[in-house]
């Protein structure tokens, strides 16, 4: 008896591990957050429509964890799409049991975008008067980047979110006359800190090139520093 005992709890421990492995290494897809999901953006923004497709679970067994990724992804605000390579998370096994999507940190990498889409989207989530001003100036430019912030409670972005990316082919015209093209850098921006590398762009037939610039913001001041 004792022996059929010790073979059945060792064949539940076996079939165990071996669900926790592949739940960690293959993991599973399913639709079922799809609708939390869109909801969610449209409380935060009834002008954000997104198109989801099926969302992959694998498990983070030691922090008791879920990580979802969900792949090819479409954000549209206003007509102007955003398209994404993924979103990914992490979610709570109790979440989970709850039948609820509840994340505090968010990963996102986009495609190729449009410049101007891409601020408009950024305006979206965190409306920043230098923001409705750049988009007004912008006209030409594509990107790649990659986004990660964190939310409250309440469901508001905090203050420690960090992007990271490349511009090409960007162009601003400020006034007629005052035109810059041909703008290339990659970048690195958090809440007070804008950090630029490998500048070059075009002005009044003057190119210019840079290895470095440094955006520090000061309370209501900007400290900039060129190298």
């Amino acid at each position: 008896m004792r022996k059929n005992i010790l073979k059945y709890i060792s064949i539940s421990i076996g079939v165990l591990v071996l669900l926790i492995i592949y739940l960690s290494t293959v993991g599973i897809e399913t639709e079922k957050f799809n609708n939390q999901i869109q909801d969610l953006v449209k409380q935060k923004n009834d002008k954000l429509d997104t198109s989801l497709k099926k969302i992959k679970l694998t498990l983070d067994p030691l922090n008791f964890k879920i990580n979802a990724k969900t792949i090819d992804t479409k954000i549209t605000f206003k007509d102007k799409p955003i398209e994404l390579e993924y979103i990914k998370t992490q979610i709570s096994l109790n979440s989970l049991i709850k039948n609820q999507l509840v994340a505090s940190q968010i990963e996102i990498s986009t495609k190729p975008i449009l410049l101007k889409n891409f601020v408009t989207f950024i305006r979206s989530i965190n409306n920043r008067p230098e923001l409705f001003l750049l988009e007004r100036f912008i006209k030409k430019g594509y990107l790649i980047a990659d986004l990660k912030f964190s939310i409250d409670e309440f469901g508001a972005i905090k203050k420690d979110y960090k992007v990271d990316g490349l511009l090409k082919e960007g162009e601003v015209s400020i006034f007629k006359k005052n035109k810059i093209e041909k703008i290339n850098f990659i970048f690195n921006i958090s809440e007070n800190d804008f950090n630029f590398r490998d500048i070059s762009f075009d002005t009044n037939n003057i190119n210019f090139l840079s290895d470095r610039l440094d955006v520090k913001k000061d309370k209501k001041d900007y400290l900039f520093e060129v190298y």
